[in-house]
């Protein structure tokens, strides 16, 4: 992922994405009910609810708003300054921290309980993800999980390509993953999955994906090493 080329295109993109909040096809997914489905699967693995939540690229800031409007404190993390002002408006108990998550310093280890990445982890290039997912992981309580939801793809690749779902027609980076490969991949980095489902998007012509993972205990001869 080039930080500066993402700084730019989700600044271009921050109007269409304001104005898809009020344009929903009837094919895409209800926020409401997926900040609900994560709640349960957390609550079905801790039996408690999270105290707090960071989400990782906010988009408009719907998903945190439908979490602090369950009394779950909310944070941030936003690369595009136009989209830091969408999500702060449309969310205005959420802390934003504006900056890229390779770079970014001041986020405190061990704080969140949930840290949520739609259509997030996909801007970056494999090595990068393995970066991204150590950065999770430090970021992440005790008692915490992982949300992610991407595209899945019969094979796994990843280039440059057009977001051609948005009439701004840009050119970004993308990272595709076959189902398997990104199971996988998410064990590989240290991440249990404890819950998935998938959806269809029919008038976008896309399925997607979305994971509820924990960080994987540590054994004895793990810790020893």
């Amino acid at each position: 992922m080039n930080v500066d080329n993402n700084k730019f295109i989700y600044d271009m993109l921050a109007e269409e994405y304001q104005k898809r909040i009020l344009q929903k096809s009837s094919y895409e997914i209800d926020f409401s009910k997926l900040v609900e489905y994560v709640l349960e699967v957390y609550y079905r693995v801790y039996s408690t609810m999270p105290r707090n939540v960071l989400e990782l690229g906010p988009g408009a800031g719907e998903v945190v708003k439908e979490f602090s409007i369950r009394g779950i404190d909310t944070s941030a993390l936003e690369i595009s300054h136009k989209m830091a002002l969408l999500t702060q408006e449309n969310s205005p108990n959420t802390h934003i921290f504006e900056g890229d998550i390779i770079n970014v310093e001041d986020i405190t280890d061990g704080k969140f309980d949930i840290i949520f990445a739609g259509a997030f982890l996909h801007l970056f290039s494999m090595d990068q993800e393995k970066i991204v997912l150590e950065k999770i992981a430090k970021w992440l309580s005790a008692k915490s999980a992982f949300f992610m939801y991407t595209t899945l793809h019969e094979k796994s690749s990843e280039g440059f390509e057009i977001k051609s779902d948005y009439k701004t027609q840009i050119k970004r980076f993308r990272r595709r993953w076959k189902k398997t490969d990104l199971l996988s991949f998410l064990n590989e980095q240290g991440f249990e999955v404890v819950d998935y489902f998938i959806n269809d998007e029919i008038d976008r012509n896309k399925t997607w994906i979305n994971i509820v993972s924990i960080k994987k205990r540590k054994t004895h001869k793990d810790s020893s090493l």
